[in-house]
C-alpha cells in the first residue's frame, strides 16, 4: 500500500544517500522513496499503485532503482544502482 512516506521529500542525510554524479547533472542525495519489498506479486502492485498515483510526473528528472541479491550458493552479494534520467514523460 502507498502512504504518505513515498510522497514526502526526504533528504540525504536522513536516507544515508550521497549525491549521484550524472554526465550532464548531480542529483542530491535526497529525494522521494518508495521500498519496493517482498514478493513479485507486491512489487507489481505497489508500482501500479505508485503509477497511479502518479508518483513519476512532468518534473521527474531522474528515477534511481538501488537493490541488492545475494548467492547462498556461493556466498556472494552484489548491490546495484540502475539510473534512468531523461524520462519522456507523457500524459
Amino acid at each position: 500500500m502507498v502512504g504518505a512516506y513515498e510522497y514526502t521529500y526526504r533528504h540525504g542525510a536522513d536516507i544515508n544517500s550521497y549525491p549521484i554524479y550524472g554526465e550532464l547533472h548531480v542529483y542530491g542525495g535526497g529525494g522521494y522513496v518508495a521500498e519496493l519489498r517482498g514478493d513479485r506479486s507486491a512489487i507489481y502492485d505497489k508500482v501500479a499503485e505508485l503509477k497511479a498515483g502518479g508518483w513519476i510526473d512532468k518534473y521527474t528528472r531522474a528515477v534511481f532503482l538501488e537493490f541488492a541479491v545475494y548467492n547462498p550458493n556461493v556466498r556472494a552479494s552484489c548491490v546495484t544502482w540502475l539510473a534512468g534520467t531523461a524520462l519522456n514523460y507523457k500524459k
